[in-house]
């Protein structure tokens, strides 16, 4: 009976080592959350792709860097175009999309080729960029809505803040999130043998 127990405790755990050892493969994770619109490393890594076809390679990390506070910058307009009730027609939309595809095409030298360099066709192209063009056109509008009336220049900028004693400047605080990530070790054999 007691070897029976110590065999069946042994198995489990053999089989917990097993499991714990199985790698995960990341699908995708969100990097961050701008009101209640999210962005994906997908995100991220299609917009790095774009920039790279466009011949922008200042360094991947520093580049995603950029991109991401573009695209944070991107979702709060989106969140002012959404609350402006801003629309955006599709045809619009499919003229953006084909101006694109003419750009990529000349920068590649052909469709062959820029179908090639994403793995997809045309059509999957356009699909995958339709919604992130929508954005950035609703995020543009936005963006020309709220400087349209601003007619100020740097020194101006400069002078206004010189002007202002320094404890009146409204600073703001910043915040955090903390999480925290637990992990169990693995069951090393000479555990397995102790049990």
């Amino acid at each position: 009976m007691k070897k029976l127990i110590i065999i069946s405790v042994s198995l489990i755990f053999l089989q917990l080592q097993l499991f714990s050892q199985q790698t995960e493969v990341l699908i995708d994770e969100v990097v961050a959350v701008v009101g209640n619109r999210i962005i994906l490393e997908s995100d991220l890594e299609t917009q790095l792709l774009q920039h790279q076809t466009k011949g922008l390679t200042s360094g991947k990390k520093t580049m995603k860097c950029e991109i991401l506070e573009d695209l944070m910058i991107q979702k709060l307009f989106m969140n002012q175009a959404e609350a402006d009730s801003i629309e955006i027609t599709d045809n619009q939309i499919e003229n953006a999309l084909n101006q694109r595809i003419r750009y990529f095409t000349s920068q590649f030298g052909s469709q062959e080729k820029l179908e090639n360099f994403y793995g997809k066709s045309i059509l999957e192209i356009k699909n995958e960029f339709r919604d992130l063009i929508k954005e950035q056109m609703m995020a543009e509008e936005a963006q020309q809505q709220v400087i349209e009336d601003i007619k100020v220049t740097p020194s101006e900028i400069r002078a206004f803040y010189k002007s202002i004693p320094a404890d009146s400047i409204y600073t703001i605080p910043t915040e955090f999130e903390i999480g925290e990530i637990v992990k169990k070790p693995p069951v090393s054999t000479t555990e397995l043998n102790a049990v």
